[in-house]
């Protein structure tokens, strides 16, 4: 068993954290990790309806739950999985029934992502219906302000790859640490 305790109150300015010295802050605060469970929920959706046009039926499904979503793509897929919870309110039980016996219809365990900063009564609960921690990431982000080069370094070109090269993005687990149930 986990336990979290919170004793400071978090940030949930725009403005980035500070350090001691005036330093911007390494650590995420709860503004930007809504910012980028937002952003996953609609890479996840994303991706998951890209997996069905792809497929041309209906099989997979992404339900919006508490500011999150849950999606089933396809078998084995990496967006199998529950994210977004906890900074748009609690899901409520039917909901959580719904989506359990959503990913059960397709042959699938139940994958919850949940960030260490979203609201700690998402935890509670899926603890409270048997969930367990079984890995651990960190998504890490960097505020880019002025000072900051605009373009790219030499070498590097950055572009939108568009719908027609999605495989060719589709990445390997990283094989460091816990493994990745991806």
């Amino acid at each position: 068993m986990t336990t979290v305790q919170r004793s400071l109150p978090m940030s949930r300015s725009p403005v980035p954290r500070r350090a001691e010295d005036g330093r911007p802050s390494l650590f995420c605060d709860v503004e930007l990790a809504a910012r980028v469970e937002r952003a996953e929920v609609r890479l996840i959706a994303d991706g998951s309806a890209a997996a069905r046009r792809r497929r041309a039926d209906d099989a997979g499904f992404v339900i919006p739950i508490a500011g999150g979503v849950a999606s089933f793509a396809e078998e084995g897929s990496p967006l199998n999985k529950v994210a977004g919870l906890g900074f748009d309110g609690v899901p409520d039980a039917a909901d959580l029934d719904e989506i359990e016996g959503a990913f059960a219809d397709h042959g699938a365990a139940v994958q919850v992502e949940f960030a260490h900063l979203a609201a700690p009564t998402v935890g509670a609960l899926l603890t409270g219906r048997g969930y367990r921690l079984v890995s651990s990431e960190n998504v890490l982000g960097r505020a880019l302000r002025d000072g900051h080069p605009e373009v790219p370094p030499v070498g590097v070109e950055v572009r939108i790859s568009g719908e027609r090269k999605f495989e060719q993005w589709l990445a390997d687990p990283d094989t460091q640490g816990v493994p990745s149930r991806e």
